[in-house]
């Protein structure tokens, strides 16, 4: 089973937090608003699974460490927490140097995730074992942006591409023998169905997304398929954090999740 977190409107925390799995919070959205982060603290209290993320995803670069580990502090039991160190978009290089930093400047007593990155496939894989065989480093991250193993020949939408870049590359690691027998966490979704198909990855444990809430704000309920061949997800709107808890939005998200989790559980209806 993989299990799931939503990245949701700050409207929805309190209404659908509980029907997910572990928290994964964001940063600067923890420094930016109070009760946003008290949610989240109020979560971890209860002994939740809180991943931290550096938001680079939402900012294009990571937040600074000192930052991270200011809003890391403030939790109630840190044993619970998984911090993201930084990573840069796209630069393996960069980004083995920027997580071996910051692991050496927090210390091993600090929970670790590290997220691998590249450009081509030989960077990102020498990128991910160097931290994959980190012992230091407890979840290894994978991003959805995998386009170096792209097929030309295949016309797809974007993001029935990103999904089918993710699961070749788990399917590459594991021929290659180099998927290292640690948790290992999706960041982000793009067709949900791929939760199906790599929930027989028993390293596969954990996965964030907006997907169940970007959809439903558009009136999309998630199909027992997932989406067409060439039909794109909808994307995040920029006020998406601050958007007002709607009862239709509300309603479709729920049912959103319930069919994502049952593709994190290996089925689906159909």
């Amino acid at each position: 089973m993989i299990q799931l977190a939503c990245e949701c409107p700050h409207s929805y925390l309190r209404t659908h937090g509980n029907l997910l799995d572990y928290e994964f919070c964001l940063t600067h959205m923890a420094e930016q608003n109070e009760s946003y982060f008290n949610f989240y603290k109020e979560q971890n209290a209860k002994g939740r699974l809180t991943i931290l993320d550096n938001s680079v995803f939402e900012l294009g670069v990571p937040v600074e460490p000192e930052r991270i580990m200011k809003v890391y502090a403030q939790f109630p039991k840190p044993e619970n927490v998984v911090v993201v160190c930084p990573d840069v978009f796209n630069d393996g290089a960069k980004t083995l140097l920027q997580a071996k930093e910051f692991s050496t400047q927090v210390g091993p007593s600090v929970r670790k995730m590290a997220v691998a990155q590249g450009t081509t496939w030989e960077e990102w894989l020498n990128c991910y074992e160097a931290l994959a065989n980190d012992s230091d480093i407890e979840i290894m991250g994978v991003t959805y942006d995998a386009t170096y193993l792209s097929d030309p020949g295949r016309d797809l939408s974007k993001t029935q591409n990103q999904m089918i870049t993710r699961i070749r590359l788990f399917e590459k690691l594991e021929i290659l023998g180099s998927l290292v027998d640690k948790h290992h966490h999706l960041l982000g979704t793009s067709d949900p169905i791929e939760l199906f198909y790599q929930s027989e990855c028993k390293q596969i444990r954990t996965c964030d997304t907006s997907f169940p809430f970007v959809q439903a704000i558009k009136g999309k309920q998630l199909r027992a398929n997932g989406l067409n061949i060439r039909e794109n997800k909808e994307k995040r709107p920029d006020n998406y954090f601050d958007l007002p808890h709607d009862p239709k939005v509300a309603a479709i998200a729920s049912y959103n999740i319930g069919q994502m989790q049952l593709f994190a559980l290996g089925g689906r209806d159909d």
